[in-house]
């Protein structure tokens, strides 16, 4: 075994350490937001997640474009 494999291995056994970490920590915040949350803003929310599932490409566009925004706005501070 070469040692790029090896290198890729551990990355790869980090990456999925980290994503299982990831996914623990969203369902947490998700639960302690929930139970926080009322009635009628979990409804919204749920309709908003359920419109998004079937829109992955919209999401992205959107998320990159506020990343734009930002990225735009804190260049124009730093001016």
């Amino acid at each position: 075994m070469s040692t790029q494999d090896e290198t890729s291995e551990a990355v790869r056994a980090k990456a999925a350490r980290t994503t299982g970490q990831l996914s623990g920590t969203a369902h947490t915040l998700g639960e302690r937001l929930q139970n926080g949350m009322p009635e009628p803003v979990r409804e919204k929310a749920y309709q908003v997640a359920e419109t998004v599932r079937g829109k992955r490409g919209l999401l992205t566009v959107a998320g990159l474009g506020a990343l734009a925004l930002t990225l735009v706005a804190a260049r124009r501070r730093r001016c």
